[in-house]
């Protein structure tokens, strides 16, 4: 089977996994009928329908457009009652309606205790903005799930349980093969102890009418991190005490859109003042589901970790990240041997299989400093045929360590699955492998057709990809952009294992 053909089959059981588990992520009652989706507003789920009237009782518009409930997943959707055509507004949703830190000061009974403790402002920090973690508003969150009869309610209902690896157990994390995924979840879980463990039974002790210690546990506030993160908005919205800083917002009934790629964003929430509006983004049929995109900047691994969920087909956000250990930087720094900024000297590769030509310059520079590369290595193209060959001998090695293959996860596809946790683990690993699968391709092709030349690779540059995204990967976010990353290969350089590393190198950045 060629190449071509085996990313045609590789789409194709991407599409079957999504009919048979998008029920299970994305909450729809799928009443199938040549695309079109059956329902009945109402009929069968008393949390749509109240959390509709709660909107449209309290100055909200709904046109066009129904909550729809999927027994079988427990999550929710929007779907066309009519047709919808291109850029109608369908949704309109109140500032005041709105969970978001103007909104928490108004109206939350812990206002005043958001705002004024000290162990809050401690372990939250002085911003409800953009600029940090969203840590007040997951405990105001927290804070009204805790209320039978909060404001928000029909809201708090309506939303499904998160899907996330936070919530994995370890042996499925591990199944993930992907050291940087798992320690990036690490770090969340990380968060959120420490977080949890700065402000409880702190908060309890200190006010027990408000956070009860039998309600307000770990349990509770992942679940309001979760939902947070994976359903607020970045708003224009501002706090009235500093115009410049924006914030976060949870919208009601905006938030059950579901993502599609290759489509587009059409929302806005008029400079932060309100309504917060969604518009459709293509014309839509009666029955027919009405997605947005979350964001075509976001990577592949941000919408698993975050989101719960992998993009289907849509590879332009796949990325492994490569780079030379920082340890072995401050070691080349130690020998006087380099100055370079360890940042430069990480690159990012997407499904093309392209390695940026700058990574290739620098790698050298370093592996010359390092004394790896030879007098002959140098005379013979520069130096680049070594550098490439050092590269493939890293992704070889690193590919035949994977603990099954690229074709071995795409069987594993084929026979189904017993979970939506074991479709998403299978998404992961043969994503990131296909991009390493290219990149082997890449390195041999130009290695034996041109090492000089940056356009000898084996497939032609996607310049539509993530990758070549310069607003959002570049040097200054490369170690974000790592741990956003599905699969991190380290390239170390020889002949330093004798040198070592003291308390003061590593504190040396």
């Amino acid at each position: 089977m060629s190449t071509q053909e085996k990313i045609e089959t590789t789409y194709i059981c991407f599409i079957i996994a999504v009919l048979a588990f998008g029920a299970s992520r994305y909450g729809m009652g799928w009443g199938f009928d040549a695309g079109i989706f059956k329902f009945s507003k109402g009929a069968d789920d008393p949390i749509c329908d109240r959390l509709e009237q709660w909107i449209e009782t309290n100055g909200g518009d709904i046109d066009s457009v129904a909550c729809v409930f999927s027994p079988e997943g427990g999550g929710r959707a929007l779907v066309a009652t009519q047709a919808l055509p291109y850029r109608r507004v369908y949704i309109s949703v109140p500032k005041h309606l709105w969970f978001h830190e103007t909104t928490v000061k108004a109206r939350s009974d812990i206002r005043a205790i958001l705002e004024k403790d000290s162990d809050i402002n401690s372990v939250c920090g002085e911003s409800w903005g953009i600029t940090g973690e969203p840590c007040r508003l997951i405990l105001a969150l927290m804070y009204e799930e805790s209320l039978p009869h909060s404001f928000w309610r029909p809201y708090l209902d309506s939303m499904p349980s998160p899907t996330s690896p936070i919530l994995w157990k370890r042996e499925q994390l591990e199944a993930l093969q992907s050291d940087i995924i798992v320690q990036t979840v690490d770090d969340l879980l990380e968060y959120l102890n420490d977080t949890y463990a700065g402000l409880f039974p702190i908060l309890s002790d200190r006010y027990p009418e408000f956070f009860p210690k039998e309600t307000f546990t770990l349990e509770l506030m992942t679940w309001a991190a979760l939902h947070v993160w994976g359903r607020a908005f970045d708003t224009n919205a501002t706090d009235v005490n500093d115009t410049k800083r924006r914030t976060w917002g949870m919208i009601p009934f905006a938030d059950l859109v579901n993502h599609q790629s290759y489509t587009e964003s059409f929302f806005g929430d008029h400079s932060g003042e309100g309504p917060f509006d969604c518009w459709s983004t293509q014309c839509y049929s009666a029955g027919q589901e009405v997605f947005q995109s979350y964001g075509s900047h976001k990577s592949t691994a941000h919408m698993f970790l975050y989101y719960g969920f992998i993009p289907t087909g849509h590879v332009s956000s796949d990325y492994i990240a490569i780079r030379i250990p920082k340890e072995d930087m401050k070691k080349l720094k130690k020998l006087r041997k380099t100055n370079l900024d360890p940042r430069r000297l990480i690159a990012f590769v997407g499904i093309d299989g392209h390695i940026p030509e700058p990574f290739l310059n620098l790698l050298r520079d370093v592996l010359k400093a390092s004394g790896t590369l030879t007098r002959d290595d140098l005379n013979d193209t520069n130096g680049k045929k070594r550098v490439l060959n050092i590269i493939l001998e890293m992704v070889n090695s690193t590919i035949a360590g994977f603990a099954t293959t690229y074709d071995e996860d795409m069987e594993e596809f084929s026979r189904g699955f017993t979970d939506y946790d074991t479709y998403v683990a299978l998404q992961v690993r043969s994503r990131y492998k296909l991009v390493m699968k290219n990149l082997q391709e890449g390195l041999i092709h130009r290695i034996e057709n041109g090492p000089e030349d940056p356009e000898a690779w084996a497939q032609p540059k996607m310049d539509f990809l993530l990758v070549y995204d310069r607003e959002e990967i570049n040097m200054r976010k490369a170690e974000s952009s790592v741990e956003e990353s599905l699969y991190l290969m380290n390239i170390e350089v020889p002949g330093l294992g004798y040198v070592t590393i003291d308390d003061e190198d590593e504190d040396d950045e």
